[in-house]
């Protein structure tokens, strides 16, 4: 493998990780989950842009861990097709403390199934390079079948393709199983196939997946494929999150990529026993 590994979550703000991730009366979650994980994608960036306040504050929090981030650009640049200049100018000063700290490690723009690729979807993707470039590298999430043959339009624009683990149609896309640009990106949405598809299911049904052991080892090779390509550097998301089961799921992958144990908070290990095998502090 030639590129480096890290191992992530999607957001830290859940209820439901209370009592599993994070112990009873925690204060700070992000700082508690920056013991575990490598890094923290941004999903809040997606609905609104932060106050610079919240960004510093982030940054602050993390501190200990120097933990970097990757952030969601505005539903607006993604599922409207809107790039505005205050949009654009508004983004930039809320993420400039994370900029500044160099803790800002890549830009995702999420498309879902919907965006097809043609002339006026290049062209958009276009202008959402000029636009938030010199931020971050820049990372886009495609879903529909029709890119599998505009990677290389993709790419030329500035572009590093995700890669994605998901319930995914015939009609579907995953990114093409591989190093698809020089930074690698790996989104684990769960496969909650009837949830995925069944309109009206709410956030927390569509993610509520916990991978099995089998599962799991299929997600390594991918991301072992993805190192091995052309990649510098391979991030790889959890975002089944319900019930912790992301930080289950990159924990389990951290240590099996590293072959050494881990930590494990100890409201999860309670949860899932079976994380004993790779705790720091227990045997094999």
């Amino acid at each position: 493998m030639s590129g480096e590994i890290r191992i992530g979550v999607a957001g830290w703000s859940y209820p439901d990780w209370r009592g599993v991730v994070y112990p009873r009366g925690c204060r700070d979650e992000l700082g508690w989950v920056a013991r575990y994980v490598d890094f923290v994608e941004l999903n809040t960036t997606f609905y609104r842009v932060p106050t610079v306040d919240a960004v510093e504050s982030w940054v602050e929090r993390s501190a200990a861990s120097s933990l970097p981030f990757t952030a969601k650009l505005p539903r607006e640049v993604s599922h409207e097709r809107r790039v505005e200049p205050a949009l654009v100018d508004a983004f930039a000063r809320a993420l400039d403390p994370l900029i500044a700290a160099r803790r800002l490690e890549a830009l995702l723009a999420q498309f879902n199934f919907r965006f097809q690729a043609d002339r006026a979807a290049l062209d958009h993707l276009g202008i959402v390079a000029r636009a938030f470039g010199d931020l971050a590298p820049l990372v886009v999430e495609l879903r529909h079948a029709s890119w599998r043959d505009a990677i290389g339009d993709v790419r030329a624009l500035g572009f590093s393709v995700a890669n994605l683990d998901y319930p995914m149609r015939d009609d579907g896309f995953d990114g093409g199983r591989g190093s698809c640009g020089p930074l690698g990106y790996f989104r684990i949405h769960g496969r909650n196939r009837a949830a995925w598809y069944t309109k009206g299911a709410g956030r927390d049904a569509v993610y509520d997946y916990e991978y099995s052991p089998s599962e799991r080892d299929e997600l390594l090779d991918r991301v072992r494929a993805i190192a091995g390509g052309d990649c510098g550097t391979v991030f790889v998301v959890a975002n089944n999150h319900f019930r912790g089961n992301a930080v289950k799921l990159a924990l389990e992958l951290k240590a099996a990529s590293s072959g050494e144990r881990v930590g494990v908070p100890d409201p999860l290990l309670a949860a899932h026993p079976s994380l004993g095998a790779i705790a720091r502090g227990t045997l094999f």
